[in-house]
């Protein structure tokens, strides 16, 4: 009965893993604030970009090894949740039928039934770790985050040895810009599976808000040796090599991000600006072109193409796009916008042209500014 049960529990974890990853891969970059998404923090206004060396995927290593990563020591301020009572007795069928409760949450793909689900699991047996990891993930969809941090807690006080949860803490960790304390966290997630692809990216995530690019880079190329799939790791590859001014290994890291996600806009957009950058406008073009076909109401690839179509000197087509950017930027700005009280004293908040570089994160805008007209966006003036 004990194997049957630990067998059972075997297949459930293997299953939701799958399903909790493929979740993380898509998770939203309102749910992760101003650090984990694909996108950058800075602008990229760089100059004297150099053409490098080719770009070669790493090859995977057979026993990849823990990085250790220096740090100052962070005292954890908030307590660890005790375990349930000693005395409390899970029976046997109480066990299995938490299991089965555990199966039901992964047939559905509603955060609301997953909740219910993994709780009803965690009343037959509250020593279920995986359930609350998992209810976890499903609070983090809801954006339910300090639920979700105390499941990651508890799950973690209930089983030390799973490296999940430590990564599962740390992306809130990094969401609410705790760098040192999402750092212990995913480097225990390292220390327990040295094989966890996301764990590295998570690293180089850091480095990344720190500025810390080449080694950012590092980790993301350690990402896609583990990971050769892993298209968010090549693309975030891409935005480091640009940043330390290696156009052509940029441009090169991209394009495999495009190859293993050709349905994603994001990487055609971010590969034409590289090629707008070092002034291949004819490739620019063809690949804001793709990006436009696949989201056709996306402002900020408009405006890309329109500098592309300046410096091709077809300004009637630039003088379109920037155009169109701009209603598309006032419409997603007017949509997004608290509709104010019906008050005599309320005005409504400002709207104007808010345009962000390509590398930008999904969902995160600067404060509107007036528009800009666009016979001065025409003759380069601010």
């Amino acid at each position: 009965m004990r194997q049957f049960e630990n067998n059972l529990l075997e297949n459930v974890i293997k299953s939701a893993r799958r399903v909790s990853l493929v979740f993380l891969l898509f998770l939203p970059a309102s749910a992760c604030g101003a650090y984990f998404a694909e996108g950058a923090t800075v602008p990229i206004e760089l100059d004297g970009i150099s053409q490098g060396e080719s770009f070669k995927p790493p090859k995977a290593e057979a026993k990849p090894k823990a990085k250790p990563k220096p740090m100052a020591p962070v005292q954890k301020d908030e307590p660890e949740p005790a375990r349930e009572a000693p005395g409390l007795q899970v029976t046997p069928q109480n066990k299995l039928s938490a299991l089965s409760f555990l199966n039901k949450a992964l047939e559905t793909k509603d955060p609301d039934q997953q909740i219910f689900f993994y709780s009803k699991a965690i009343a037959l047996d509250p020593y279920l770790a995986e359930a609350y990891n998992y209810r976890g993930l499903a609070y983090r969809r809801k954006h339910l985050d300090e639920k979700a941090m105390q499941d990651y807690t508890t799950a973690i006080t209930l089983k030390s040895t799973d490296p999940y949860p430590y990564y599962n803490r740390a992306m809130i960790f990094l969401c609410q810009g705790s760098k040192e304390k999402a750092q212990i966290d995913v480097n225990k997630a390292v220390e327990l599976k040295p094989d966890f692809a996301m764990a590295y990216y998570a690293i180089g995530e850091i480095y990344h808000a720190q500025k810390d690019y080449q080694n950012a880079l590092k980790d993301f190329l350690q990402t896609v040796k583990l990971d050769p799939k892993n298209y968010m790791a090549y693309n975030k590859c891409g935005f480091m090599y640009f940043l330390l001014g290696d156009a052509k290994n940029a441009s090169q890291a991209v394009t495999l991000a495009i190859e293993n996600n050709p349905k994603r806009a994001l990487y055609y957009h971010n590969r034409g600006f590289i090629y707008y950058k070092i002034k291949k406008y004819d490739d620019a073009l063809q690949d804001l072109n793709k990006a436009l076909e696949i989201e056709p109401e996306n402002g900020d690839i408009y405006e890309s193409r329109g500098k592309v179509y300046k410096e091709l000197k077809e300004f009637q087509k630039a003088s379109q796009d920037f155009v169109k950017s701009k209603e598309l930027s006032e419409r997603k700005t007017s949509a997004s916008s608290p509709v104010p009280p019906a008050s005599p004293s309320t005005t409504t908040p400002a709207s104007g042209y808010t345009a962000k570089p390509p590398w930008a994160k999904p969902g995160i805008r600067p404060a509107p500014r007036p528009p800009t007209p666009v016979a001065q966006q025409l003759e380069g003036k601010p």
